[in-house]
């Protein structure tokens, strides 16, 4: 993250906070994947730590704003989950948004803010495969869906 080019000046003085009231993310099991929407368990709104960046299209012309979410190596529940490569996304703790985005922390300082969210604090259930295309109330998660294959975290 600090030797890259694409991200060397957004991790140490563009960081953003993405905020969510849970996210999806896909598990492996015998060669299928099957989703999951992943919450806290008290339902609260947290924030991802993000870095952002702007850019211009060569081409167009036009000022391009785009951002992106960094992921941590995961913790239990999610390795279960994200069992091909156990990573997830950096889940900010309260106490830690403001600090993430002080332009003056340090790169130590940074990747201390960067780690496994505790797995205590959150949840996570399956949901159908076309989650994508089901209608739901905005702001509400979709409902729990079993698959009958699957065995639990």
């Amino acid at each position: 993250m600090f030797e890259k080019p694409s991200f060397r000046a957004s991790i140490t003085k563009k960081r953003c906070l993405i905020p969510a009231c849970g996210f999806y993310d896909w598990r492996d099991y015998n060669g299928k994947k099957y989703p999951y929407y992943i919450y806290f368990k008290d339902r609260e709104l947290f924030s991802f730590a993000g870095i952002y960046e702007s850019w211009t299209d060569r081409e167009t012309g036009e000022l391009i704003n785009t951002y992106s979410m960094l992921t941590v190596d995961a913790n239990p529940m999610m390795a279960k989950i994200h069992n091909t490569k156990e990573r997830m996304p950096v889940i900010l703790a309260k106490a830690d948004e403001e600090r993430w985005l002080n332009p003056a922390l340090t790169k130590e300082d940074i990747a201390g803010l960067m780690k496994p969210y505790d797995e205590t604090l959150m949840a996570a259930y399956t949901v159908q495969k076309d989650f994508n295309k089901i209608h739901h109330e905005e702001g509400q998660a979709l409902p729990v869906f079993e698959y009958s294959e699957l065995p639990g975290l």
